[in-house]
């Protein structure tokens, strides 16, 4: 599957790679912790309504990562977008290549 590495980093930056993640602060769900905001932007762009409970099935939360990061034309746009916007973004992009890194000296 296309960007596994990333997933794999996301999912652990997020939520330490638990599918069943709640942050009940933020209403973010599953284990790449995905807001409501998301899932309208993607039915938006799709056609593909999902609820934020479907967010707990991997193959979800994968379907709506993988077409996020095709929207942009490198992965660290792609990594830093999918945190949101801000001077926060590059932290988070930080974190994310710490674990990919960390992923491929095992």
């Amino acid at each position: 599957m296309p960007y596994e590495a990333i997933i794999r980093a996301v999912t652990t930056v997020e939520s330490a790679g638990d599918m069943y993640a709640l942050n009940r602060q933020e209403s973010a769900y599953g284990a790449l912790q995905i807001r409501q905001i998301k899932l309208d932007w993607y039915y938006n762009e799709t056609g593909i309504r999902y609820r934020l409970n479907d967010c707990f099935k991997e193959s979800v939360s994968r379907e709506i990562f993988v077409y996020h990061m095709n929207q942009y034309s490198d992965v660290d746009t792609g990594i830093k977008k999918w945190n949101g916007s801000g001077r926060k973004t590059n932290e988070y992009l930080i974190k994310v290549q710490k674990v990919i890194d960390c992923f491929n000296h095992k």
